[in-house]
């Protein structure tokens, strides 16, 4: 990338995306204090997001998505405070985000997809008023989602945070979030009960698997096609399984039988021959007799309860 750039000190907007442009960001650039606009998406620039970017007082628009770009976020890069769009997608960051995340009150799209960011995510993410699009998927954040992801009332576009490492429950707050319309919450190892979601009147598209969430569907979730709810084996209602069906599922998983020893799968319920010792709380089976059409007891000198 040509440090001459530098010398047209009333630049303002530099897009030179969609190139094969290599090797390092020119500090030369730091010149350029009318800079507004920097779009070099889709390069093969590498190297660190250089310090000097913060010193680029006008600067309203970063786009550096698609390089390989490693290292640390800058903390230089935060008192960009006019910045409305920070996008830094498919690189190799790492190290954490910042709390000071937070100082960036401009922003209205925050991309930082596919990354390898660690560590949780702040709760002064809550300070961004102004997003509208969130996206930290595909990195390897860890810890819960933090509560005050529900004060980003005017968050429109997406609230991604899929493809990472977290965990807790999803907090309540996220289902204030009446203007969202798609949230991806996907593949991470989330758990508890699934949020409420009648104020989100706007939602599109929700994807909710492969976590650890368990409970009964809400049935404001019936109309949602059942891959969004796909991975959670203690998910039950409609558009997934009936509840008893899961029930019933669960307490032969706890059941040592002769088959499953032999099977990597559990056998149908329709026909079972069960051959290990049952406890009364086995037993339990009277509200679910009807989904069984065979059953034989083998015991040796044993009662039933």
């Amino acid at each position: 990338m040509p440090w001459t750039l530098a010398l047209i000190q009333e630049l303002s907007l530099l897009d030179l995306s969609g190139n094969s442009i290599t090797g390092q960001m020119p500090s030369q650039l730091s010149l350029c204090k009318k800079l507004t606009h920097l779009d070099l998406d889709n390069n093969l620039l590498s190297g660190s997001i250089p310090f000097w970017i913060g010193s680029l007082p006008l600067l309203g628009e970063l786009k550096l998505s698609s390089n390989q770009f490693s290292g640390f976020l800058p903390h230089e890069l935060f008192n960009c405070s006019k910045l409305p769009v920070l996008s830094l997608s498919g690189n190799s960051l790492n190290g954490s985000l910042p709390s000071e995340i937070g100082k960036l009150e401009s922003l209205n799209v925050l991309n930082l997809d596919s990354n390898q960011l660690s560590g949780p995510i702040p709760p002064t993410i809550g300070q961004l008023s102004k997003l509208y699009e969130l996206r930290l998927s595909r990195n390897n954040f860890s810890g819960q989602i933090p509560d005050e992801i529900g004060q980003l009332q005017n968050l429109q576009s997406i609230l991604d945070l899929s493809y990472n490492n977290l965990t807790g429950k999803i907090p309540p707050s996220i289902g204030t979030l009446s203007k969202l319309e798609t949230l991806d919450l996907s593949h991470n190892q989330l758990t508890g009960e699934l949020p409420q979601v009648s104020e989100m009147r706007r939602l599109g598209r929700l994807n909710f698997s492969y976590n650890n969430f368990q409970g009964k569907l809400d049935r404001l979730y019936a109309h949602w096609p059942p891959d969004a709810f796909a991975g959670n084996m203690n998910l039950c209602g409609s558009p997934l399984k009936k509840c008893k069906d899961l029930m019933l599922i669960l307490l032969f998983k706890k059941i040592s039988c002769g088959y499953c020893t032999r099977s990597s799968s559990l056998p149908k319920i329709g026909l079972n021959h069960i051959t290990s010792k049952l406890t009364h709380s086995s037993l339990q089976l009277y509200q679910f007799l009807i989904h069984i059409s065979a059953l034989v007891f083998h015991t040796y000198n044993s009662r039933y309860p």
